[in-house]
């Protein structure tokens, strides 16, 4: 069985698609900044009028940061499902890393869309003099929740995971350590949602996180599996 599981997966496809998964979230985080809106600051701050007015005239940037977000975020929980079958030999860990990601691609594909519906569906009548903010917030809260609750997921879970299913054969200390910094920043971002605070200390998962998965992708493409014939 261990032949067939190490033959079925190459740590370099791993590896790839947590990379390029990240430098596409990356790309998507770049295209989202240089728009100047930001949907988490509007929810806490009751700017969210001012918000839709914003986003609408970015309507097209704010569409390439969303595909973006979507295609980056399917891609890193693929690369993180095959990172859990190369830790297979330890079974729950490995479950619990593989359930992370198969759930935060689940959500990026609900919550991402909802967020682009919002700018689409109700950036234009805001910006044409309707008071559409009620819905607005109530879709905000909805999207940039999930998504703070699938990064979790994806980052922390996952990540943490991953490094204890691998740990006796591809995944170096190092980064196993790097994984408990993962966990920290996961904690404290629930602490921001939960307080209100989303884009102070709750912001530190993203950059911990996907520096994690680029190295566990370095890391992967760099093992070589062992010869169990």
């Amino acid at each position: 069985m261990n032949t067939v599981v190490h033959s079925s997966i190459n740590p370099r496809v791993a590896g790839a698609f947590a990379i390029i998964g990240s430098i596409t979230m990356i790309s998507g985080a770049a295209t989202w900044a240089s728009t100047g809106t930001d949907l988490d600051a509007a929810l806490m701050a009751g700017t969210v009028p001012d918000y839709l007015i914003a986003a609408h005239a970015k309507t097209g940037a704010l569409a390439v940061n969303i595909a973006l977000w979507t295609i980056g975020a399917v891609l890193m929980c693929a690369g993180g499902v095959q990172f859990a079958v190369l830790g297979r030999s330890r079974p729950q860990p490995a479950a619990l890393a593989a359930f992370a990601y198969a759930v935060g691609a689940a959500s990026a594909i609900v919550f991402f869309p909802l967020w682009y519906g919002l700018i689409v569906g109700l950036s234009p009548a805001q910006a044409a003099g309707a008071d559409v903010s009620a819905f607005a917030i109530a879709l905000g809260h909805c999207a940039t929740t999930a998504d703070w609750l699938a990064t979790v997921m994806i980052l922390a879970v996952g990540g943490m995971a991953v490094a204890h299913a691998g740990r006796d054969t591809w995944v170096p200390r190092w980064l196993r350590i790097w994984s408990y910094f993962i966990g920290g920043a996961g904690v404290l971002t629930l602490l921001g949602l939960m307080l209100g605070d989303r884009s102070t200390y709750a912001m530190l998962i993203v950059p911990i996180g996907i520096g994690w998965l680029i190295a566990a992708g370095i890391v992967a493409m760099r093992y070589k599996l062992p010869d169990r014939s």
